[in-house]
């Protein structure tokens, strides 16, 4: 934890977050979305998706080692479907100035760096525009089976993670 709360608050670093200034590259707009575990910027020609400090049971962000690890993880594992996507985990810092993205201080925070993809290329987009064809869907679902078929994961292994009975296991402890 951090040793001086005051250098530290979620909802600080969040609207900080949202200024043009603590970007190095300066971003135009910057539109800021949540989801329940995380804080994602869309920056520019990037997107910076911070972690919540929450422990929520069934995932645990409440320390800075674990936001780590977990971006971390997020980025290795996404990296092997979107490896122009996913771009790497970036350093909060903090000095007497405030927060920066990678600027010399303590390092209080990190955020998981993306190239931002055009919004047509969103799936939002393409329901909402009735783009999403049968077409497109076998196409998905092609990619991931091979995906998953070619995984270092067992057949057992994916079956203890990814039968019906665990994924429902996990949605009623959502």
């Amino acid at each position: 934890m951090h040793k001086d709360l005051k250098k530290y608050d979620h909802g600080t670093l969040v609207a900080a977050m949202t200024s043009a200034d603590f970007y190095p590259h300066k971003p135009a707009e910057i539109i800021h979305k949540q989801t329940h575990i995380s804080d994602v910027f869309l920056a520019g020609d990037r997107v910076y998706k911070v972690k919540k400090p929450v422990n929520l049971g069934f995932l645990d962000f409440s320390t800075l080692e674990k936001r780590y690890r977990f971006c971390c993880e997020e980025v290795r594992l996404n990296q092997r479907l979107t490896s122009d996507i996913y771009l790497g985990v970036e350093k909060i810092t903090w000095d007497r100035n405030g927060y920066g993205l990678n600027i010399t201080g303590e390092t209080v925070d990190y955020a998981v760096k993306m190239r931002r993809l055009p919004d047509e290329h969103t799936l939002e987009y393409l329901l909402v525009s009735n783009r999403v064809t049968e077409s497109f869907i076998n196409r998905l679902i092609h990619t991931l089976a091979d995906f998953y078929n070619a995984s270092a994961l067992k057949k057992k292994e994916r079956d203890r993670f990814g039968s019906f009975d665990a994924i429902g296991q996990k949605c009623r402890d959502n």
